[in-house]
């Protein structure tokens, strides 16, 4: 796939290759958008949808969504969902680990917390992909998969 740019949400982010929300692979693509390619980090964090559980989920995206919209460092934020609504993942992308940080504690989190409180969805994980800084230190008892560059 070759396209001259292609917006996803509401940066333009690739300007050609191919983009797979999931793991934002890009094959053969050049970021434009702010920020050094070798500082940006990607996460994403993934749950089963559990029965009478996806209305709740839905509210929660589109305010997770929103908040993320109004943060200048925030590249890409979107929940994805299986066609069967069965399951959610979160995909962003962060100019720097600073802004993935800094995040944390402005972004509604404790909804999820909730959700898995209620029975509503449950967590399957969580990764980080970029350089580990001690940014991320005070996650490191968290139950998250840790993805470094495989070619510094």
């Amino acid at each position: 796939m070759s396209v001259d740019q292609n917006s996803v949400g509401r940066r333009t982010f690739v300007k050609s290759g191919l983009l797979v929300a999931g793991g934002l692979v890009a094959t053969s693509g050049e970021a434009v958008a702010a920020g050094n390619d070798e500082e940006k980090v990607h996460m994403t964090w993934s749950a089963d949808i559990l029965p009478g559980g996806f209305d709740a989920f839905k509210e929660m995206a589109k305010e997770w969504e929103a908040i993320a919209a109004k943060d200048s460092n925030c590249l890409y934020s979107k929940w994805m969902i299986k066609e069967d609504k069965s399951a959610a993942r979160l995909c962003t992308l962060f100019t720097d680990s600073s802004s993935a940080r800094d995040q944390f504690p402005v972004n509604i989190w404790h909804i999820l917390d909730k959700l898995r409180a209620d029975k509503k969805i449950k967590y399957t994980g969580m990764i980080i992909d970029g350089k580990r800084t001690e940014n991320f230190e005070w996650l490191k008892d968290f139950d998250i998969d840790w993805m470094v560059p495989a070619i510094t």
